[in-house]
């Protein structure tokens, strides 16, 4: 398409602009789980739903709590995180 201007024929542009949509994705997640003293935590998935987190102790020390805690949909965990506790000797006299 043309227009007519100062006795010159300038083209006339029409721009069709596109818009770019940015889906953002959130991630649910379930709240991070406390610092595991005396043990290690793997995760299956970090903290999203459907993750699961082991618990395991370190050499001299006991687990005691659950095992294995499941990220739920609801954003919690199914329990508490078990603590390590440190292997007791005792004495006992007869």
């Amino acid at each position: 398409m043309f227009h007519h201007l100062n006795d010159y024929f300038t083209p006339v542009y029409t721009f069709l602009y596109t818009f770019d949509f940015v889906i953002i994705n959130y991630i649910i997640e379930c709240p991070p789980l406390p610092n595991h003293e005396n043990g290690d935590i793997v995760t299956t998935h970090g903290n999203w739903i459907g993750s699961l987190a082991t618990f395991t102790c370190h050499a001299n020390f006991v687990l005691v709590g659950d095992a294995a805690l499941l990220c739920y949909e609801s954003q919690t965990w199914n329990g508490t995180s078990p603590v390590c506790k440190q292997k007791g000797y005792y004495v006992f006299s007869i």
